[in-house]
């Protein structure tokens, strides 16, 4: 029988994940969408970003030592910032390869 292992919940994922989504959200109904679920498409948005804020609490949990490892550098604190916007919105595609298609 195999054992299915637990991925674990960050809180620092989730508040930057919120963060990126408040962002996010904003940015892209101010300069593309229009009005707040005014449409399908801003409807798809919302979603798509709520997916993104959940799965980045769990993809940032599970890459922690490689995180740890860009802080340590010099400008490892900007670096990472740019690593987190870019993370949340593929954060998805990350989470469904860590948690299916990574088997060690």
């Amino acid at each position: 029988m195999s054992k299915k292992e637990k991925i674990e919940f960050s809180g620092l994922g989730f508040i930057v994940g919120c963060f990126c989504f408040f962002f996010s959200f904003i940015f892209l109904h101010t300069a593309w969408l229009g009005d707040p679920f005014e449409s399908l498409l801003s409807i798809l948005v919302i979603i798509y970003l709520g997916i993104c804020t959940w799965t980045l609490s769990y993809t940032l949990k599970e890459l922690d030592k490689i995180i740890d490892f860009v802080i340590e550098k010099p400008l490892g604190h900007v670096i990472l910032t740019g690593v987190y916007i870019v993370l949340y919105f593929v954060s998805p595609v990350v989470f469904i390869w860590l948690k299916f298609f990574d088997k060690k």
